[in-house]
């Protein structure tokens, strides 16, 4: 299994799928679904929703497990008489990640230029976005607009995947959350090839890889509302706290290589979620009896589509699946191979013991 997961998760992170430009993961995501024959189908706002019917009769249990697709990135603002292209953020990005990136847009290669080192002076401050630009070798707008880039398009962060000193280990873009969704492809290969007929209740799977989670959590709201699961699981990746800079105790209890993570709280107030006991309960009792290694964190900034599908129609039971990676929001976050096995080892254990008819309100 490790040898397929670093193979899809090497196609996702090569893929460019900044929010609301989604389209060519999903047309990856799609062509690897319809292959299982499952029903796949994609909604306005982009996402692609595939169902599996498990168990004999009709199902009994409707059961979401969700990962988002896009990824944080930059968008084309303006574009100086001189060529070079100004730009905003397409979610949260610290400004410190940006300077000397490489870029790419529509395909082509850049990089983020800031002031010159040798030009500064000891005053001077921290540059902004205001202070950046994107330089993709052009000399005027005329050839911007001859290279067919415009206002508007999406920029994204053009770092290859690459094995670390631990080939367990993986340096990527966007590994929130293509770790995710190769997660959630892996689990779809296991439902497919699976025998549920002995099981004493019949489900149905749905899962869905949704889009502009960076941007507010869009794609999950609009999928939980036409899907009204009667349980869901989000499997995102989620912040360390295993590095020189950060503390396991004081901010987050979670490493890399230990396991999946069960975010009991997370998010701030606008956008946050304290995990229902049951849910945490049923989480810690699958992982127990499979022997899959799991950690309990707080997470205080980090949210996931799972506060948009808590709170659609009536209320739904939802858990997060967490995968922690390094370097957050990053062009090069980091992420353990073996945690995103444990993901998908996690939501086959659950949609098996939902089966057997567990019941969580």
């Amino acid at each position: 299994m490790k040898a397929k997961a670093m193979s899809i998760l090497k196609d996702l992170v090569s893929i460019d799928g900044v929010s609301g430009f989604e389209k060519p993961v999903a047309d990856y995501i799609s062509s690897r679904l319809s292959q299982l024959h499952a029903g796949v189908r994609r909604d306005v706002m982009g996402n692609v929703l595939a169902s599996l019917r498990l168990g004999s009769g009709e199902p009994s249990l409707k059961l979401m497990f969700c990962a988002h697709m896009d990824e944080v990135g930059l968008m084309v603002k303006g574009v100086e008489p001189d060529g070079f292209i100004r730009f905003e953020k397409v979610g949260v990005i610290p400004d410190a990640f940006l300077s000397r990136t490489p870029v790419r847009i529509k395909g082509i290669n850049g990089t983020i230029g800031t002031r010159p080192g040798y030009l500064m002076e000891g005053s001077d401050k921290p540059h902004g976005t205001r202070d950046m630009y994107v330089d993709v070798g052009a000399s005027s707008s005329e050839e911007i607009c001859d290279l067919g880039i415009e206002v508007g398009d999406p920029i994204s962060f053009a770092t290859a995947f690459s094995s670390t000193g631990n080939p367990d280990r993986i340096l990527a873009k966007a590994v929130d959350d293509r770790a995710g969704c190769t997660a959630l492809l892996l689990l779809a290969e296991l439902l497919s090839t699976r025998d549920f007929c002995e099981s004493p209740s019949s489900a149905e799977v749905v899962l869905a890889f949704t889009a502009q989670e960076e941007v507010g959590c869009r794609g999950a709201a609009v999928a939980a509302a036409a899907v009204r699961p009667d349980c869901a699981f989000v499997l995102d990746t989620v912040p360390s706290g295993d590095t020189p800079d950060a503390s396991m105790t004081k901010d987050i209890s979670a490493r890399l290589g230990g396991g999946v993570v069960i975010p009991v709280m997370s998010g701030g107030v606008s956008m946050g979620e304290i995990m229902a006991e049951p849910i945490k309960r049923l989480l810690r009792d699958v992982a127990d009896e499979k022997g899959i290694p799991y950690q309990l964190a707080i997470l205080p900034v980090a949210a996931t589509d799972s506060s948009a599908i808590k709170t659609s129609g009536d209320g739904v039971p939802v858990g997060t699946i967490g995968i922690p990676r390094r370097y957050a929001h990053s062009p090069v976050e980091l992420v353990d191979l073996n945690d995103v096995i444990s993901a998908t080892q996690l939501a086959l254990g659950l949609t098996e013991r939902l089966l057997e008819g567990v019941r969580l309100r």
